[in-house]
């Protein structure tokens, strides 16, 4: 355990030394400031730094960086103790399911995104682990009127719903477009049609 004592006393180190160069950012920005200097140690204390803000999915996404790291660098320790913190927070970081409707997912054009950022539709109406707090959702699509909603997420466990559907004033999902008839077949309905007449007239 001495390379870990010895990584959260670096990352500490880091940490004040962030605080003290912004000592008027928020907690959040601090955070974001450690997994840029992009060590082992940073992104230790990245992790302690989410979870002293309540943000149990980046901190577990923290840990597991740095465990990814130490075995790259052949930190084997450091890796194994990062990793475990990274699953001891699974069950305590809380999920949000996007429920999509099969009619939304089929507009053309579609796009939700969560916090601004776009998500994708191999995630829609699956759990996804989010760090609580407010979230807002934005729904668009050519010809409809935005879906706007903000929701609240429990800092720890439990899991939130959220339901989008299609809106009354949305544009109908374009039907497949017929495959166009080629010249061969054209010749051919045209052949078939002078055939008919041709044997009615003698008939």
């Amino acid at each position: 355990m001495k390379a870990w004592t010895l990584a959260i006393a670096v990352a500490t180190t880091l940490a004040a030394s962030v605080a003290q160069a912004e000592p008027t950012a928020k907690e959040e920005p601090a955070c974001s400031k450690l997994e840029e200097l992009g060590t082992i140690e940073s992104w230790i204390g990245a992790a302690g730094c989410y979870l002293e803000s309540g943000k149990l999915a980046s901190a577990h996404s923290a840990f597991r960086q740095a465990a990814s790291m130490a075995k790259a660098e052949g930190e084997i320790e450091l890796a194994r103790v990062a990793q475990d913190q990274a699953l001891d927070l699974v069950s305590r970081i809380p999920l949000l399911t996007l429920k999509v409707s099969a009619e939304l997912a089929a507009l053309p054009g579609l796009r939700i995104e969560r916090d601004g950022f776009g998500v994708s539709a191999a995630l829609f109406n699956a759990r996804v682990p989010v760090d609580g707090g407010k979230h807002t959702i934005v729904v668009t699509a050519p010809g409809m009127t935005p879906i706007r909603k903000t929701i609240e997420v429990p800092v720890e466990g439990g899991a939130v719903s959220v339901d989008l559907a299609l809106p009354v004033d949305a544009p109908p999902a374009a039907a497949p477009a017929k495959p166009r008839a080629t010249a061969k077949a054209k010749r051919q309905r045209r052949g078939l049609t002078v055939a008919r007449r041709v044997l009615f007239r003698t008939g």
